[in-house]
Order: C-alpha cells, then structure tokens, then sequence
C-alpha cells in the first residue's frame, strides 16, 4: 500500500473530522484507526500458541521486527469488518467478522521519529485457528515469515520475566520458499503495545479458556 492512500482521521473523541494520506496521518501524528488480530490454537500439550508475524524489511514502520498475527490499517470510508480483508492478504485466511472474537478497541500513541508519529485507534480481535504453521500462505510483500510462541512465553517476555524464548517457525528465503527454523527470540525485536493492550487481550483468551472447559463439563 502506498504513502498516498487515505484513511480517515479522528478526533481524540474517536470521531471523524476529515481524512488525509497516510503519508500526512504519520507525519502530522493524526488519529487513525486500525485492525489488528491475533490468532490462537492449542498445541499438543494443550497450551495456547500466538502466531507471530515476521514483518517485512521494507515497511515503513518497524520493519524486520515480530508483530501481531495480522494488522492493517482501515482506508477512509472503511469500517472494522473491512479489516477481515488483512487476514485474506497476509495470510490467506478467510473469515467473517463474526467469526472473531471482538476484544475492544485501545488507543496508542507512538513517536517513532521525527518524522513518524503513529496514533492509531486499534480495534483488536482474536481468532481460533487450528491450522498448522506450515499452511499458511503469505503476502511476501508484507509478511517475510511466521512464528509461533506459547502464551505463557509471551506473557514472560510481556512481564520482562525473561528476555528471550525459543520459538519454532519459517522464514521466506528470496524464491519465496518457506524454510522451517527454530530460533530464539528476543524481547526487543518484538513489537510492544500498551498494557491496557495486552490486558484486553489476555482477559479474552481467559474468557475463551473458560468457554471451551466449560464445554467439555
């Protein structure tokens, strides 16, 4: 996507007052809103594993650093269920909006540079997915791998209780073919959001760890 598409801009209310470039919304430091979504499943041993996304080297904001499973922002005129459309590009998966899990929508405020100050209106989701790691197709222009973390690793390198965890995944060499790695991972190179963040987020994985124990009653 290119620095001349527009998104809506908001005013710390959360209402519309206009829209601008996305080159102008970073550069000015504008309120925008975004789609992110995290996307969960169990493994073997009955833990949750998140899936990271290895960003692309060439994006003009954290480039080459580990994200949220899929993230995009909302063009003007756009509304949240848009935002399923990042999940169909980046990692080819279909979904509806009622098929997520809708876990509020939290306000970060990012001075990137000087040049780049990145106020976004997050509306963040979670998503069941038991699909293996090895299926996922990726938008090579976006996404340069994929890994997955335990929740608890992730909470421990949230909470600074550990600075690294190993993590198994793929890279995407430059053929565009995945080549399965295992590495460690450490804290700064993962992209960090705010606590009410990871607060909204953990409670709805809680909610959902309640939900399908309950099932099995």
């Amino acid at each position: 996507m290119g620095l001349d598409e527009k998104f809506d801009v908001f005013n710390e209310e959360g209402k519309i007052i206009g829209s601008e470039t996305r080159r102008q919304v970073h550069r000015l430091g504008l309120w925008h809103q975004t789609f992110h979504c995290w996307i969960i499943k169990r493994n073997n041993a009955g833990e949750w594993l998140l899936l990271l996304q290895l960003r692309h080297k060439n994006k003009d904001t954290y480039p080459n650093m580990l994200d949220v499973s899929c993230a995009g922002h909302l063009l003007a005129g756009e509304g949240i269920e848009d935002g399923t459309r990042e999940l169909k590009e980046e990692l080819n998966v279909e979904v509806r909006i009622e098929d997520l899990t809708y876990c509020g929508t939290i306000l970060e405020d990012h001075v990137l540079s000087d040049e780049c100050i990145d106020r976004e209106r997050i509306h963040l989701h979670l998503l069941r997915c038991d699909q293996q790691l090895e299926d996922y197709q990726v938008q090579l222009s976006e996404v340069s791998g994929l890994f997955e973390l335990t929740l608890a690793d992730f909470k421990k390198l949230y909470e600074k209780q550990l600075q690294r965890v190993q993590a198994k995944g793929f890279l995407v060499n430059q053929a565009g073919k995945k080549v399965l790695v295992s590495k460690s991972i450490p804290r700064e190179r993962i992209i960090w959001n705010s606590k009410a963040y990871y607060e909204a987020l953990f409670f709805h994985i809680a909610k959902l760890d309640q939900l399908e124990s309950a099932s099995f009653e």
